[in-house]
């Protein structure tokens, strides 16, 4: 053999990192395929935050937790059963939407031991010594009935005329005026989509004497001209007074 034998040829040179690149690609295939799938999801805010203060708590404790904030565009809505309501959550909740709306922004809203009244002006619901609810309290009492439909605590409406007498065919006296007019209330939530049971008062003028003496008479006349939206607490049964 000779001294200068010839070394046997090498194949190609094969960069053992290679599949780093295989694996790069599919990975970012796969971040394509699931931020395709975020993009046309609908994202749950309420869980989403609950997720990310769970996984901040896991990894850092001492982080402090995401806490949100009820409001009625996501609390309300969102809950898969009815249930009974703090008293001062509905207050804050209603009286925000109340105030928004042209025809109920004038209603008051009276929070006692066990129930919440919210008293709606009827000179902005009817017609003078009229029960028939006009247009634009339609619109206004179907936003009322789509909060109140994720309740699950008592209503009752309860209807109130000023002292001055009525006597017509529909209405011989006050006291049908007022029943009429809760009635009617009722029937509006009813047919806006409120499914539990409702009960309807007329109580006329004899709820007068709760009001105010230090105000004027035209104005205790205007107030006196209401109907009341009651929302009872949990096991609250008696009748109830404004003093």
């Amino acid at each position: 053999m000779s001294d200068e034998e010839e070394e046997p040829s090498k194949g190609p040179s094969i960069d053992p990192e290679a599949w780093m690149l295989s694996f790069g690609d599919l990975v970012s295939l796969m971040l394509v395929f699931f931020v395709m799938l975020f993009s046309m999801s609908t994202l749950e805010v309420e869980e989403f935050e609950a997720v990310v203060s769970a996984l901040s708590q896991q990894f850092n404790p001492t982080a402090e937790a995401i806490r949100p904030k009820p409001t009625v565009d996501f609390d309300i809505p969102k809950i898969d059963a009815t249930r009974a309501y703090s008293l001062d959550y509905l207050r804050a909740l209603i009286g925000d939407k109340l105030a928004e709306d042209p025809v109920l922004g004038a209603s008051a809203i009276h929070r006692l031991d066990d129930r919440l009244v919210i008293s709606l002006p009827s000179d902005n619901l009817f017609l003078p010594g009229n029960a028939q609810l006009n247009r634009d309290a339609l619109g206004s009492l179907a936003l009322f009935s789509d909060l109140l439909r994720f309740l699950s605590n008592q209503v009752n409406v309860n209807g109130h005329t000023d002292p001055d007498p009525i006597a017509t065919a529909a209405f011989p006296s006050n006291w049908e005026l007022s029943l009429s007019r809760a009635i009617a209330v009722s029937n509006e939530l009813r047919r806006s989509g409120y499914t539990r049971p409702i009960d309807a008062f007329g109580f006329a003028d004899s709820r007068y004497g709760d009001l105010s003496l230090k105000i004027s008479a035209p104005r205790r006349h205007e107030l006196a001209r209401r109907v009341d939206i009651v929302i009872r607490a949990a096991g609250a049964t008696e009748e109830y007074s404004l003093q």
